[in-house]
């Protein structure tokens, strides 16, 4: 059962829709977004996740979709980027923002305690972009990237 302890929720351009803190986690399903910064972000605290499945993202946004943050962001030392994160079944749309171009999908920036699943997801970019798309920034380990569908091709 996920728990949504403090969380923030704006609809308007150049925000975040839902952003997860101080251990917060949430289950987002059959949502659009569009037209946001980040549309599912965490401050990436030990404790703090989410499940983000069967949703749409669509093109306008100016920056990747879906986010957690890792210590650096913090600053407290760690690597640390949230416990649990669950990313499947999601259509994303190429995100291309005017001013600063092609954005990924998906970034995670440090290292889940439990791990990160990204799976089976449409995405629609080239397959050649796949390291681009999703990413694993500032530490590496945790991640499970599978069976995610670029433009028919399976990676």
């Amino acid at each position: 059962m996920f728990i949504i302890t403090i969380f923030t929720i704006i609809v308007e351009l150049d925000m975040v829709t839902v952003f997860l803190s101080t251990m917060g986690k949430c289950y987002h399903r059959s949502k659009y977004f569009d037209w946001n910064r980040h549309s599912i972000a965490g401050d990436g605290r030990e404790g703090t996740g989410y499940i983000a499945r069967d949703n749409i993202v669509l093109e306008n946004g100016n920056s990747h979709a879906f986010d957690m943050h890792g210590g650096r962001d913090r600053g407290d030392g760690t690597n640390i980027a949230g416990t649990r994160i669950e990313i499947y079944n999601n259509t994303f749309h190429k995100i291309i923002d005017p001013i600063s171009g092609e954005q990924p999908s998906v970034v995670i920036r440090g290292v889940p305690t439990e791990g990160a699943w990204i799976h089976d997801n449409y995405l629609l970019y080239n397959a050649k972009e796949r390291n681009f798309v999703i990413q694993q920034q500032n530490a590496l380990g945790n991640m499970n990237v599978y069976n995610n569908n670029f433009n028919g091709e399976i990676i």
